[in-house]
């Protein structure tokens, strides 16, 4: 069986920065790699004024974190 771990978008800074709910769902998804190597990760989230004003979608900071 194939497994997914998909960490959902949350706000982050004009400059890119992960919120601390950002950066809890990244460290809990983490975590949950750490028992499931093989598992996938989707990141998600994107754009929106209370969520996400920079140019690039809100899910590229968090993958950033896994690379």
């Amino acid at each position: 069986m194939n497994t997914v771990i998909i960490v959902l978008g949350a706000p982050n800074s004009s400059d890119g920065r992960l919120s601390v709910i950002a950066k809890s769902r990244y460290d809990q998804a983490y975590q949950t790699y750490l028992h499931n190597p093989k598992a996938k990760i989707l990141c998600t989230g994107g754009f929106g004024a209370h969520f996400n004003t920079t140019d690039c979608a809100h899910e590229r900071y968090t993958k950033q974190l896994f690379y």
